[in-house]
């Protein structure tokens, strides 16, 4: 998590979700006494972004937790607009999950972003090819 800091935190979102739209949690973003979980993505700008929980998991609340009941994850980044980033696509993976789609396929393809949608990230449109390049950079 170099040159990253708490920016912000993302509520309702379980971590079977986390994994379906990022893919299995890297060991190595984790520190085994107050985290559990974490994954790391960059912005549309290329500047790293990680989303992680901080001790309320097993490892620093003991065997009685699990990573099942975190619904709350930080987001270490450089500003909001990377907890905005990371809301949207959760919020697309819900809408695309909700409506059919399959889930778990581990590729971009999995989150659908409606035709017609307009998102901007500090000014700049967030098309449906970026959030796809945002998933498939994690995947990688």
């Amino acid at each position: 998590m170099e040159g990253t800091y708490l920016v912000g935190t993302i509520y309702d979102v379980s971590y079977d979700t986390l994994v379906r739209v990022f893919g299995e949690p890297d060991p190595m973003l984790f520190d085994n006494c107050k985290s559990d979980a974490g994954w790391e993505t960059t912005n549309l700008y290329g500047r790293e972004i990680n989303i992680y929980n901080w001790k309320d998991g097993p490892n620093y609340c003991g065997p009685d937790a699990s990573l099942g009941d975190i619904t709350q994850w930080n987001i270490g980044g450089r500003d909001s607009e990377d907890v905005m980033m990371v809301e949207r696509i959760i919020d697309e993976y819900r809408r695309g999950h909700k409506a059919g789609w399959k889930s778990g396929m581990r590729d971009a393809e999995t989150i659908v972003i409606h035709e017609g949608m307009h998102f901007e990230s500090a000014g700049v449109p967030l098309t449906r090819h970026h959030i796809s390049e945002q998933l498939r950079r994690v995947r990688q």
